[in-house]
């Protein structure tokens, strides 16, 4: 399950992005590229997907599998897990197409089916082994697939434009998730001696991804839909919707991250609380004061995408990463395992700074450069 969900991190949600990017462009002068367009662009985009897929998956089968007692099935199990990202790279072209064209809701509904499916596969069929498990991964891609194609179907109908789609931005988008995947890495080699260390950095950090899931999908994603049109936009309608969508977003975060710590300081006070939970409790405290910093990286990230400056996300996730590997160290030396989520917290406020600094650089050149297109 981990294999399939970071290669679908890696690999959908770099298409998704950038199809959304590339093709709001063309929205926002009321086009559509055409469907010679897409195939084209989807031909691209799947030979991306295939080389990122098996590289990384094999890093991580390796990783996964040290260890395993049935090395021979562990690698049929990755084997077939490894369709469902690849099947990815065909569905998230499509679920781009259908966030650019204003439906977001639908498109995050059909994500469920990533995970519904396997769930009700474990629910209905819970003593079938773990390569059948697999399977309801693929088929929940799958089934994701066919919805959003006959979701698409019933589009409003626009002028469609011969254009090249480039994907040249999905190369440096992956190698950037990558690269952000690593951090976690290194606050769990800290952890690792420590005892029950990564169950309660996994309790916090899991609170602050669902925070973090909730504003991305709910609030950000189909906003940037919107942001995508910013080149075709007059400059100063893009600056007011970009400042009125900014301050709602980080202030729904400060909002949402007030509450989850009045939350988890009411529940790690109760008596029914486990009290092996408790220092979990403590720590996602901490990581819902890095939920503004959080959600504002995540935007960045989106409108660097959208000024095709994807190179820069590369350049940032290698700096955080550094960061975050010396703020770890420096803070456990101090307060142990405690010091790691106090490192994050950190290590979001200097990303936060870094992508504010180059989003300030790369977007006004951006905004208003295609009124005069046709």
């Amino acid at each position: 399950m981990s294999i399939s969900l970071t290669l679908t991190s890696v690999v959908g949600n770099a298409i998704e992005l950038n199809t959304v990017a590339e093709v709001g462009r063309l929205i926002g002068r009321d086009a559509r590229p055409s469907r010679g367009s897409l195939r084209k662009y989807q031909s691209k985009v799947l030979k991306f997907a295939l080389p990122v897929t098996l590289s990384v998956g094999m890093v991580l089968a390796i990783i996964y599998g040290v260890g395993v007692g049935d090395a021979v099935f562990f690698g049929q199990v990755v084997c077939v897990v490894m369709i469902a990202p690849l099947l990815s790279g065909y569905t998230s072209v499509r679920s781009g197409v259908l966030i650019a064209e204003g439906y977001a809701t639908w498109a995050i509904g059909f994500q469920s089916l990533r995970s519904l499916v396997p769930l009700v596969g474990i629910v209905l069929f819970p003593h079938l082994s773990a390569l059948f498990l697999a399977v309801f991964f693929v088929l929940g891609e799958i089934f994701r697939a066919v919805a959003i194609t006959l979701r698409l179907r019933v589009v409003p109908v626009r002028p469609e434009v011969n254009v090249n789609l480039p994907v040249t931005g999905l190369w440096w988008q992956a190698l950037s998730s990558g690269i952000s995947q690593g951090s976690r890495v290194v606050d769990r080699s800290f952890l690792a001696p420590v005892v029950g260390g990564i169950s309660n950095y996994e309790l916090a950090d899991k609170a602050f991804f669902a925070v973090v899931q909730f504003l991305t999908l709910g609030v950000l994603t189909p906003r940037v839909a919107t942001w995508a049109g910013l080149p075709s936009m007059k400059v100063c309608d893009g600056k007011k919707m970009l400042r009125r969508d900014l301050t709602l977003l980080l202030g729904g975060a400060s909002a949402l991250g007030g509450l989850e710590i009045v939350a988890l300081l009411f529940i790690s006070r109760s008596a029914w609380m486990p009290a092996e939970w408790a220092t979990g409790a403590q720590w996602a405290i901490i990581l819902a004061f890095a939920l503004p910093f959080n959600i504002g990286v995540v935007a960045s990230g989106r409108l660097l995408i959208i000024a095709r400056r994807q190179k820069w996300l590369l350049w940032t996730s290698t700096t955080t990463l550094a960061a975050n590997a010396v703020l770890d160290y420096f803070f456990f030396q101090i307060w142990g395992g405690l010091g790691i989520p106090v490192a994050t917290l950190f290590s979001q406020a200097l990303s936060f700074l870094l992508y504010g600094l180059l989003v300030a650089r790369a977007l006004p050149p951006v905004m208003g450069a295609e009124r005069s297109a046709p």
